[in-house]
C-alpha cells in the first residue's frame, strides 16, 4: 500500500524521535554556523544527485523511443538497457534524502515500488487494452522495475527477437512516465530548469514547495538548523531511514523469510543498489562531491564532537566491507552467512547516526 509522507511530516517526525529541542543548547555562534551552512550545502547536493539522474532518463527516453519493432538491432537494445541501470543506480544515489519534493509527491512509492507483480503484469501484456498512459495502473507493474522487467532477465539483456511489439509499446510508455516523475523531484529542488518545468506544467504534475517555492529556499526558511539535521540523520526520508531500510527490508526480509522480496532481480544487480544506498548516506556525511573543505556533517563533527562522528565513519566503512562480503548476484545468495554480517553493520550505522543526531540536539541552540 502506498503511503503519502510529506515533508512536514518527514520532518516533525524526525524531530519528535530526537527531541528538537533548543532548551540545552550550549554551542557557540561558530559551532552553529558551521552546522547550518552544512545544512545548506547539503540542499546543494540534493538538487546535483536528483539532477544527474533526470539527465539519465531523458537520455533512456530518447533511446527508448527510438526503438521501433522488427527494426530495433541488439545493440540499440543493449545500449537503451545500459543506460537505464544508469539511471537506476543513480536514484538509488538519492534515497538517503528522499524528503522534500520525493516525499511530498509520493514519488518513489509510484515509481520505485518492487517485487514486481507478474501476473497483473503478465495480464496486461496478452489483454487488448489499449495502451496510452500509465495512470491507474497499479504502482506494482509501473516505474523502475516493470522497465527492468522488459529489459532484463536473469542478468543479462533481453534478445531483441524476444520482445514483442506491446512490450516496446509499454517500456515507452513507462520511461515517459519515469522521465517526469524524476524531472518532478529535480525541479522542486531548484529555482531553474525552467523548460522541464514548462513539461511538467504540460502534464499538470506539481513540484513546488508548499509556500510555491523551491524546497531549497522553503526548508531553509521553514525548519531550523536543529531539525534539517534531525530529519537527514534518523528521519524516516534521511540517513537513519535508508540504513533502517537496508537492514530490515532489503537485507533481512530475503535473508530472514520471503526470498522472492528483492530489489532489481531481473538485472541482477541488488547490490550495487546497496552499494549506491550507502554511497548516498556517505555522501550526505561528507558533503560529497562539493569541494573539499566545505561545511558538511563531516567536518562538524571532526571539530566538535569527534568520538559522535568517529562512530558514523567506522560504521559507514563497516557497511561498505559487509556489502562486498555478499556473494553476487544477491537474488542468488540472499541467504548466505555473509547477510546477517550486514544486516548488524548497518544497525550500527543506524545507531551512530542516532548518536549523532543526539550530540545535535542536546548541544546546538
Amino acid at each position: 500500500m502506498k503511503i503519502f509522507w510529506t515533508i512536514v511530516i518527514s520532518l516533525f517526525a524526525a524531530c519528535g524521535l530526537s527531541s528538537c529541542s533548543n532548551d540545552n543548547g550550549t554551542s557557540s555562534g561558530k559551532q552553529s554556523e558551521v552546522l547550518a551552512e552544512a545544512m545548506a550545502h547539503n540542499l546543494d547536493l540534493f538538487y546535483y544527485y536528483n539532477s544527474l539522474t533526470s539527465a539519465t532518463a531523458d537520455t533512456v527516453y530518447h533511446q527508448i523511443n527510438a526503438l521501433a519493432y522488427g527494426k530495433v538491432t541488439q545493440q540499440q537494445l543493449n545500449t537503451a538497457a545500459a543506460t537505464f541501470l544508469r539511471m537506476r543506480l543513480l536514484y538509488e544515489q538519492t534515497e538517503a534524502f528522499f524528503l522534500g519534493p520525493n516525499s511530498h509527491f509520493d514519488i518513489d512509492a509510484d515509481i520505485n515500488k518492487w517485487p514486481l507483480d507478474h501476473q497483473s503484469f503478465d495480464q496486461l501484456m496478452t489483454s487488448g487494452s489499449q495502451l496510452e498512459t500509465v495512470s491507474g495502473l497499479p504502482s506494482s507493474i509501473v516505474g523502475f522495475h516493470g522497465l527492468e522487467y522488459i529489459l532484463y532477465r536473469e542478468g543479462k539483456v533481453r534478445n531483441v527477437s524476444d520482445l514483442t511489439a506491446r512490450e516496446i509499446q509499454y517500456a515507452q510508455l513507462l520511461i515517459a512516465d519515469l522521465r517526469l516523475r524524476l524531472a518532478q523531484v529535480r525541479c522542486g529542488w531548484t529555482a531553474a530548469d525552467t523548460e522541464l518545468k514548462q513539461l511538467l506544467a504540460a502534464h499538470a504534475l506539481p513540484y513546488t514547495a508548499p509556500d510555491e517555492s523551491d524546497y531549497r529556499t522553503y526548508m531553509l526558511k521553514a525548519y531550523t538548523t536543529k531539525q534539517l539535521a534531525a530529519a537527514l540523520l534518523t528521519g524516516d526520508h534521511g540517513m537513519g531511514g535508508l540504513s533502517d531500510e537496508i537492514a530490515y527490508t532489503k537485507l533481512n526480509r530475503p535473508y530472514s523469510s520471503d526470498s522472492t522480496y528483492i530489489e532489481s532481480p531481473y538485472s541482477m544487480t541488488s547490490l550495487d543498489d546497496l552499494e549506491r544506498n550507502l554511497a548516498s548516506i556517505s555522501n550526505v556525511w561528507y558533503g560529497a562531491p562539493l569541494k573539499k573543505g566545505t561545511a558538511s556533517f563531516h567536518s562538524y563533527f571532526a571539530s566538535y564532537a569527534a568520538a559522535e562522528g568517529q562512530k558514523v565513519e567506522e560504521a559507514l566503512v563497516n557497511c561498505k566491507k559487509s556489502l562486498e562480503a555478499i556473494p553476487k548476484p544477491f537474488v542468488s545468495h540472499c541467504k548466505d552467512a555473509s547477510v546477517p554480517l550486514a544486516i548488524k553493520a548497518f544497525e550500527q550505522l543506524t545507531a551512530a547516526l542516532s548518536d549523532a543526531n543526539d550530540y545535535i540536539q542536546n548541544n546546538e541552540k
